[in-house]
């Protein structure tokens, strides 16, 4: 009797946490409501890093020598971590002081920056500054992986 009891309990409890994990899941309509969100997120950051790297090379003297620079953005929203990561590049034509292109990425819903990758001329160099990360924080190649498993999840 007392193992009858001890299973039907289990065979509830499991029954309640599936249910309650279908009832958490977000439907199709609000995931693409989700990911449209981190898009508009995304976008407001990239205008104001093109605004800020407009204001600063308009403050140049010799700002028609400057390299002329393209400003890319890229949004996902991870379904599994809630999150929505903004990836931000900026690239030079031609390199500016050995800097070919320079990538962050965000958590656009709070503006922290995550990860910060130069690529220059000579070496490349990266840093993790989401806490959420127990790595080696100044490496290119843990930045560059960090960067591909936020910004290409499976979710």
């Amino acid at each position: 009797m007392r193992t009858e009891l001890v299973a039907a309990c289990l065979v509830a409890a499991l029954m309640g946490t599936t249910a309650a994990r279908a009832q958490s899941q977000p439907t199709a309509s609000e995931i693409f409501d989700l990911r449209t969100k981190c898009h508009e997120l995304s976008a407001q950051l990239r205008s104001k890093w093109q605004n800020g790297f407009d204001a600063e090379r308009q403050s140049q003297p010799n700002v028609s020598s400057l390299p002329k620079y393209y400003i890319t953005e890229l949004s996902r929203y991870s379904t599994s971590k809630n999150t929505c990561f903004s990836q931000l590049t900026i690239l030079w034509e031609p390199a500016y002081n050995d800097l070919k292109m320079h990538q962050q990425v965000f958590n656009a819903q709070t503006g922290q920056t995550l990860i910060a990758i130069d690529y220059l001329t000579i070496k490349n160099q990266g840093s993790i500054s989401d806490l959420k990360y127990l790595g080696d924080k100044y490496d290119f190649d843990n930045a560059e992986r960090y960067r591909k498993m936020l910004m290409e999840g499976n979710d």
